[in-house]
């Protein structure tokens, strides 16, 4: 419907926001665990958020062999 008004009324609206997921109250346990309860502790997003510093190495390493740049300092040091 949203989406109809914009063609028909531009002048009536400023900026159209579609979210694609429903919105979900939060519940009494944290969604961590939740997500552990449901998926398991080998879920890659629970040991992310387990342990401290695993998703910035694995994203570091994945980052640096993606890009053709040499190894410097960064920009600000």
């Amino acid at each position: 419907m949203v989406w109809r008004l914009t063609l028909l009324h531009p002048s009536r609206d400023n900026k159209v926001i579609n979210l694609s997921l429903h919105y979900q109250e939060r519940g009494a346990m944290p969604w961590i665990e939740f997500l552990e309860m449901v998926l398991g502790s080998d879920y890659y997003f629970v040991q992310f958020n387990r342990k401290p510093g695993v998703a910035d190495a694995v994203l570091f390493l994945r980052n640096l062999y993606r890009k053709n740049l040499p190894i410097q300092a960064p920009s600000g040091a």
